[in-house]
């Protein structure tokens, strides 16, 4: 009596005994082939299960499962670019994205769009080779010497209010370098003067435009009309006409225009008729000119 040779091997199919099969024994006999063929797939299935198994416990708690949940600790090392996708039918039309490292640093690719979001080593963020700007980046978006309005009565973080105060040029090195002492020199030392915009309306400096000439940057400027020029004949006829037709015009009522008589020493009598007017009997006065506004903070940035 011996054992039957077994070969590891996975056996298409098993053989079926047939009535008509004779009796016949040995290695290669009919009524050892459907024995050997389980023998052989059993041999084959205790391999695959061996080496299993020694690959699981060589790992340890490095495997990782193709398959199902898993709570996966310690530390892994992919070869090559992990790729994920909702489907496989996402991840045939190029629906997934690729996790990796290199050289330059971690990277997602999406490789519908062919587009890379990289943390890079040097501690930039980049997406398509663009760097993306961080709340870190936010001050130094608006240049040093720039002038904004708040509404509040505060400057905010980063600012100073624009009141002609002399501050430290060492403190406020950036801002000291970009308007210098164009406002003041402060102490001449150590101090250098903000610009005071309190109660100022902003005009454009005409660099060398001819509509504002003469000014320089930064310069004070007081207030001003534009010149009117005219003549009132000192007759009394023209006079007392000029006021009839101020009264006609319907720019003053008659009780806010009034006839004054002089008295002219070299004429004969009172030849001079003067017409007077208050305007604020009429329209909004006051001792400037200016237009409707609103009073903001002006804040400078440091």
């Amino acid at each position: 009596m011996a054992n039957l040779n077994e070969t590891a091997q996975w056996e298409p199919g098993i053989y079926q005994l047939e009535t008509s099969d004779p009796v016949m024994g040995g290695p290669d006999g009919i009524d050892n082939r459907q024995a050997k063929q389980l023998a052989n797939r059993t041999l084959w299935l205790k391999n695959q299960t061996e080496a299993a198994a020694r690959t699981i416990e060589e790992l340890g708690n490095n495997a990782v499962a193709l398959t199902s949940d898993q709570t996966i600790p310690g530390a892994k090392t992919f070869q090559a670019d992990i790729k994920a996708s909702a489907s496989t039918a996402h991840a045939a039309a190029d629906r997934y994205i690729r996790l990796g490292a290199d050289a330059t640093g971690a990277y997602v690719v999406n490789t519908k769009s062919g587009r890379i979001l990289y943390l890079k080593h040097d501690g930039n963020l980049t997406y398509d080779h663009n760097r993306v700007l961080t709340e870190a980046d936010a001050p130094s978006l608006i240049t040093s010497g720039a002038v904004m309005y708040f509404a509040g009565q505060t400057a905010p973080a980063g600012w100073l209010k624009a009141n002609g105060a002399a501050v430290s040029r060492t403190l406020y090195a950036a801002l000291f370098q970009s308007i210098g002492t164009t406002y003041g020199t402060g102490d001449g030392r150590t101090t250098f003067n903000l610009p005071d915009l309190r109660g100022e309306f902003v005009r454009g400096w005409d660099d060398g435009r001819g509509i504002d000439s003469g000014r320089a940057l930064g310069s004070a400027q007081g207030d001003a009309i534009r010149n009117i020029t005219g003549k009132l004949d000192s007759g009394q006829n023209q006079a007392e006409q000029l006021f009839d037709n101020v009264i006609t015009s319907g720019a003053f009522e008659k009780e806010q225009a009034t006839k004054q008589w002089t008295f002219d020493s070299n004429a004969r009598g009172a030849a001079v008729t003067a017409v007077t007017f208050d305007a604020s009997r009429v329209v909004p006065t006051a001792n400037e000119n200016r237009p409707r506004n609103i009073a903001l903070l002006a804040c400078i940035k440091i």
